[in-house]
């Protein structure tokens, strides 16, 4: 079963901060387009929605942050969800804000996600930013939840 999450901005984010991780999706660069152009004609906020992510060419995954995680250091074993959706609220080139749909994953770490959001824990996801690039998404303080015997 799919999650929703809205996902947490810290501080200023630009549409160019998912350039990495959006450009291998064909459709990206006709979307990033019609984005330009009703920015300039409208000058509003819009919506922006990119559905099924995941391809065999392209995917986005989650990890876990706990104790042991170091940020920086992604590795697709530790993966606990897989991104299904994104969708933002543009205005101009700023993300006002960023919703995601993922997808809980079998793995051990996917395990202990799902086990979470079935005991209705409040979980945060955040995105983790290197010089202005948006690198994966992580569950944030995760290791507040675990206990040290089943880490």
């Amino acid at each position: 079963m799919d999650q929703y999450f809205n996902i947490e901005l810290n501080g200023e984010v630009n549409l160019s901060y998912y350039e990495k991780i959006l450009n291998g999706f064909p459709q990206w660069v006709q979307f990033k387009r019609e984005i330009r152009i009703t920015n300039l004609l409208e000058g509003k906020r819009i919506q922006y929605d990119i559905d099924d992510i995941n391809t065999a060419n392209n995917s986005l995954f989650g990890i876990l942050n706990t104790e042991n995680t170091e940020l920086g250091h992604y590795r697709l074993d530790k993966a606990c969800f897989a991104v299904k959706s994104i969708s933002f609220i543009i205005n101009g080139e700023k993300v006002d804000s960023l919703k995601i749909r993922i997808k809980v994953l079998t793995t051990e770490n996917g395990k202990i996600l799902k086990s979470l959001i079935d005991s209705n824990m409040d979980i945060e996801i955040k995105q983790y930013i290197i010089e202005e690039e948006v690198q994966y998404f992580y569950v944030y303080s995760i290791g507040k939840y675990i206990t040290k015997q089943s880490a």
